[in-house]
């Protein structure tokens, strides 16, 4: 029998890491593509960091947007902006050209949300205020991938994270910390009341 959960064992842990090989052989695929092209791979960083960024904030927005429209509790209403573009001389000379700008638009709430929710994780594994998960072997599971999931999207939501920090338009409304604020405690309440125990 113990042989038998070991080989399960050894084969769970080598369905975990071909996915990962997979992710790591497309990033490194992708970025030999951006630098074939001339571009760097801080380009190619951005354009990383804001496809997880943008379906977030946006995709969430337009998915409440529409639900609300198809139980007619809202109207969606579609807007298009003008938005000022720096010159490039401006741009030579800004040295916050390309920073991200916050408002109190509903847009910023997911992705504040997120990141705050990912600061909570690892405060509350850092600390030890996360009882130890029990394996089938009866190990307890040390969770680095999810400390590495959390550091990952904490990097990929470094605008944000700056702006809890910043001031002016660079600064995310204390309106949108407190909604976030409010939302990771409840979802953290409600990770709690499932863990059984």
């Amino acid at each position: 029998l113990k042989i038998n959960l070991v080989y399960i064992f050894s084969i769970q842990d080598l369905g975990i890491c071909i996915p990962a090989a997979f992710l790591v052989i497309y990033k490194i695929y992708t970025a030999s593509e951006y630098l074939a092209e001339g571009l760097s791979i801080r380009a190619w960083w951005n354009n990383q960091r804001m496809s997880r960024i943008t379906p977030m904030n946006a995709g969430f927005c337009a998915f409440l947007s529409v639900l609300l429209k198809l139980f007619r509790i809202s109207e969606t209403v579609f807007d298009i902006t003008k938005k000022d573009l720096p010159s490039a001389k401006d741009v030579g000379d800004d040295k916050d050209a390309g920073r991200y700008t916050f408002d109190e638009s509903v847009v910023f709430l997911p992705g504040t949300t997120i990141l705050l929710v990912q600061l909570t994780a690892m405060v509350i594994k850092l600390l030890g205020f996360q009882p130890p998960v029990a394996t089938q072997s009866g190990k307890h599971g040390c969770g680095l991938g999810e400390i590495f999931c959390s550091v990952y999207l904490i990097i990929c939501y470094w605008p944000f994270l700056r702006g809890l920090f910043e001031t002016g338009k660079y600064r995310i409304p204390l309106s949108t910390i407190l909604k976030s604020a409010i939302l990771t405690c409840l979802f953290v309440h409600l990770c709690q009341r499932t863990v059984p125990g």
